[in-house]
């Protein structure tokens, strides 16, 4: 979004985005983990209709994230197009040094992912995580993330765990990408402050 600019001051956030891919499958289905995020469903689903003339039959398993990396240790889930890394190294690693899952191919370099603030409320100086609890009662000490035990999320209960940039008074408000974004353009349709993972 143009409007949009990110903090400027950076949390253990910043991503690589990996295509993983389970060891082993099942069965003949070819089996896409895929959590409520708009960019790796049309990657799943493009994913799926480049592969399907090919003769291989897919399918697509709409569930959590952490049921995701559950479901390619299981084997019940044959391939991921969304592992975001150092966000979710501690479900991966493990995983990858079992054997468990294959990091295939690298499909998104220099990615990050931080907190996100409209324009005008980065231009008024709220512009990196320091300035955030200056801004709590304007933003009624809430943080827009995408969905519950999602590495975002998982980074942003520990900051608010250990009172990291004056946090520990915080609540991530946790529901999908869908619903964070239409949040993110409801308040700035009306020129509210909103703070969201970006």
């Amino acid at each position: 979004m143009t409007h949009l600019k990110p903090l400027a001051s950076g949390i253990a956030l910043a991503t690589t985005a990996l295509f993983a891919s389970a060891a082993q499958a099942d069965d003949q289905t070819l089996d896409f983990g895929v959590p409520a995020w708009p960019g790796i469903t049309v990657k799943s689903a493009i994913a799926e209709q480049l592969l399907n003339p090919l003769g291989y039959e897919t399918s697509t398993q709409e569930i959590g994230l952490q049921v995701i990396y559950q479901g390619i240790e299981s084997g019940d889930i044959d391939a991921f197009l969304g592992a975001w890394l150092p966000a979710q190294r501690e479900m991966f690693d493990p995983r990858k040094e079992s054997g468990v899952l294959i990091d295939v191919a690298n499909n998104v370099d220099g990615a990050q992912m931080t907190l996100a603030v409209p324009e005008y409320l980065f231009d008024d100086g709220l512009q990196s995580f320091a300035d955030l609890d200056d801004y709590r009662d304007q933003l009624d000490g809430e943080i827009h993330g995408f969905g519950a035990g999602s590495a975002a999320s998982e980074i942003l209960h520990n900051a608010i765990d250990n009172d990291s940039w004056g946090l520990g008074d915080w609540q991530v408000v946790d529901t999908s990408e869908v619903g964070m974004l239409s949040a993110a353009r409801d308040a700035i349709s009306r020129q509210e402050p909103i703070v969201w993972v970006g």
